[in-house]
This record gives C-alpha cells, sequence and structure tokens, in this order.
C-alpha cells in the first residue's frame, strides 16, 4: 500500500517497500514479502518422485464458512509490514508498533525492531542482533516478548516480534518518583517474581539434543521490563544475551549493559552466570521500593566502586516498612560475591512469590492493570490491526 504522496522502490526479488516522502518521526513502512511460492506451508507440502510440489488434499467440507474465503486465496500470499510508529530509540536501533498484514483480511499488532542502516556494515552489531534472534526462536513463554520473525529487506534488518502495549518499570518508577511515593511493595514483589519466572525459563531453555543452553540475559534493567494494560510483565531485549559457552569463548573486552544495574562481577568483566541476571533483579526490585538506584554512582568508576565495595544497606531509607523476611530476600539477591548469593531462578521466584502469597491471597495481573490504569489514564486497552487489511490493488 502506498501512501498518498508516497513513493515506491521496487527491490530485485519478491520484496517490494513503500513508504511515504517524510518519515522522519511518525515512519509508515510497508514491507510485502510476496512471491511465487512464499507462504508458510511450502516445506510441508507434498512432492512428486520428480520432486515437483504438489497441492494437499483439504476437506473443504471440514472448514468454516467464515474461512472458506481463505482456501480460494492464492498460494502466494503477500506479507506486509505497515510501520504506524517508533516507540523506541536504542543505540543501535529503533523499534517500532506496526501492523502486520496477511490473507484474507489477517492483520495483527506487532512490535518490529530493526536496526539503523548506516550500522548494517558493522560486523559485530549484526551479529549481535542475529544473536539475538536466535536466543529468542524457541521462546515462548507468558512473561518473555516473542519473536515472529527475522527478515532483510535491502538495507533493512529487522525483527517482528510481540507488541506489548503498556508501560516498562521504568516509567512506573518515574510516576511514583512524580508521585512521592515508592511502588507498592507487594506489587514491587509481584513484578519482580514475575519476572523471576522469566529469568526461570531463560536459565533452564534446553537445546534440541536437550543440553542446557545456559542462556544469560546480562541487561536486567527496568527499561527491559514491560508490563502490558492487562497488567502482565514481560522480560524483552536479549540483545547482549549468551550462553554460557559463548561467553566463555568471546574475547571481546566491551563490558555491555547498564552499569548501574550489573552485578559487581559484570561491571569487573569477569565470566558470568545465572546468578548475574538475580543481581540485577534484586537492584530493580530495590528501586521499585526505595526509588533510589543502589549503586549508581557519577561515573562509571564510582558506580564500579559502590558495586564492588558497597557496605551501606540499600534497604535502609525503608527499613521500618518491609516485612523482614522480605527484606533477607533481598540481601540474599544482593550478595557481592556470586558464591553468597541466592544462585537459582526458581528459588528467587518461590521466595518472592511465598512472601507474597503468604496469607493466602495476595496481587494478580489484574490487581497490576488495575493499579497501572490509575497511574496511566491515557493508557487504554491494546489497539488491534486494521481489520480491512492493505489495499490489494498495490
Amino acid at each position: 500500500m502506498v501512501e498518498p504522496g508516497g513513493a515506491r522502490v521496487v527491490i530485485p526479488g519478491p520484496v517490494v517497500v513503500s513508504f511515504p516522502v517524510d518519515t522522519a518521526d511518525q515512519p509508515k513502512v510497508t514491507l510485502s514479502n510476496a512471491g511465487p511460492g512464499r507462504h508458510s506451508g511450502l516445506a510441508d507440502r507434498p512432492r512428486s518422485r520428480a520432486g515437483e510440489t504438489t497441492e494437499p488434499t483439504i476437506d473443504r467440507a471440514a472448514v468454516p464458512p467464515e474461512d472458506q474465503a481463505l482456501l480460494s486465496a492464492p498460494a502466494d500470499v503477500s506479507f506486509q509490514l505497515e510501520y504506524v510508529r517508533r516507540v523506541a530509540r536504542g543505540g543501535i536501533g529503533d523499534v517500532f508498533e506496526a501492523v502486520q498484514y496477511g490473507a484474507a483480511g489477517f492483520a495483527k499488532r506487532v512490535a518490529v525492531k530493526e536496526i539503523r542502516s548506516e550500522l548494517l556494515r558493522r560486523d559485530e552489531v549484526v551479529s549481535m542482533f542475529v544473536r539475538e534472534a536466535r536466543v529468542l526462536a524457541t521462546m515462548v513463554h507468558q512473561h518473555v516478548v516473542q519473536l515472529y520473525h527475522l527478515g532483510r529487506s535491502g538495507d533493512r534488518l529487522f525483527m517482528v516480534m510481540e507488541y506489548v502495549h503498556g508501560v516498562n518499570v521504568e516509567d512506573l518508577i518515574e510516576r511514583h518518583r512524580q508521585l512521592g511515593r515508592p511502588v507498592p511493595p507487594a506489587l514491587a514483589v509481584y513484578i519482580a517474581s514475575r519476572v523471576a519466572r522469566a529469568l526461570e525459563y531463560v536459565h533452564k531453555r534446553r537445546r534440541p539434543d536437550g543440553s542446557c543452553a545456559a542462556i544469560v540475559h546480562r541487561d536486567v534493567s527496568p527499561r527491559n521490563l514491560l508490563i502490558d494494560s492487562e497488567g502482565v510483565v514481560k522480560l524483552a531485549d536479549f540483545g547482549i544475551a549468551q550462553t554460557l559457552e559463548v561467553a566463555a569463548s568471546d574475547d571481546d573486552p566491551v563490558v555491555r549493559g547498564k552499569p548501574q544495574y550489573m552485578s559487581p562481577e559484570q561491571v569487573a568483566g569477569q565470566h558470568l552466570d545465572q546468578r548475574s541476571d538475580i543481581f540485577s533483579l534484586g537492584t530493580v526490585l530495590v528501586e521499585m521500593l526505595t526509588l533510589e538506584t543502589p549503586f549508581s554512582g557519577r561515573s562509571w568508576r564510582e558506580t564500579a566502586t559502590r558495586l564492588t565495595r558497597h557496605v551501606e544497606d540499600p534497604l535502609s531509607s525503608v527499613a521500618e516498612e518491609l516485612p523482614e523476611r522480605l527484606a533477607e530476600i533481598v540481601h540474599r539477591m544482593l550478595q557481592r560475591d556470586a558464591l553468597d548469593r541466592l544462585g537459582d531462578s526458581s528459588a528467587v521466584a518461590s521466595l518472592l512469590e511465598l512472601q507474597i502469597y503468604r496469607s493466602g491471597y495476595g496481587p494478580t495481573f489484574t490487581t497490576l492493570a488495575d493499579h497501572l490504569h490509575r497511574l496511566f489514564p491515557d493508557l487504554g486497552p491494546a489497539p488491534t490491526g486494521d481489520v480491512t487489511g492493505p489495499s490489494r490493488e498495490d
């Protein structure tokens, strides 16, 4: 679909890109991947002895009337993405809200993450982007943002991902700072417990051969923890995540991540395992409970010093208001020596859940959603795709 006043660029091969002339602030881009045989079922279709693809047999009587139109659609159904708006800008790329269109008026709201074109010539950036896609490719979990597609169109390298309509924990903390009061402890612990369950899933992912992939996220921070409008917490941005094997063989001396949320071993450039993510989650939990980033300094050096030599209690400002058991959990998550730290994300999740459900009832995603809508009255429900779909004349 070409916007009024827009331009169309035809790239060699079965890819068409169309966009308006002015896309600086509100980009609207359509990536169309329509070509002979390019549809999701091609690889599974039966072949004749000569190798030609043959059509499968479909029992049309078993298909609901409302879906009959799909059976009459041409085999080369187009895959189109229409960019709606930019929602975030990162160090190497941008994230856009978009609508994915398909056959028979299919429309789905998605997020598109893409590398800025000027960085596509940097092999390390492309490798990190592709590594993130490979890490996410097999993950399906209610508390992990899901990947749908990795694609390339001309000078665009992009991922199509689950769109989370809501806020991130950084937004939540900032709104509470404006109000002059911390996140309610029960809700802060609930959010942290959901992230711990996401980390449990990530840390224990297994490869097809049954071995543990031992993935370390390495960037558990408020901006990467999303909360949708229905109160579901999602762990996002696996851009610097690594398996332990990759980390052990990586000669790159650059320490990546946000220093104020790093573990002591991460800021020191040492070998990392899952306990590093647990420390980072503990730091985020402290910030929700106190509105203070416990180890943040005025410079990298000062932050590193506070992380490796800290002696003050990060919960001192709220010690009298917090249950003793909760303070103990946080302190165990934030032990400077990884050997003394809570080392298993499953145990962290269970301890946090026990803390908020000890009396038999505690917060749920509905409780969190109600809280979000009180803080962000303009949030509203998640938008849907344009059910009319793009024009098929383009």
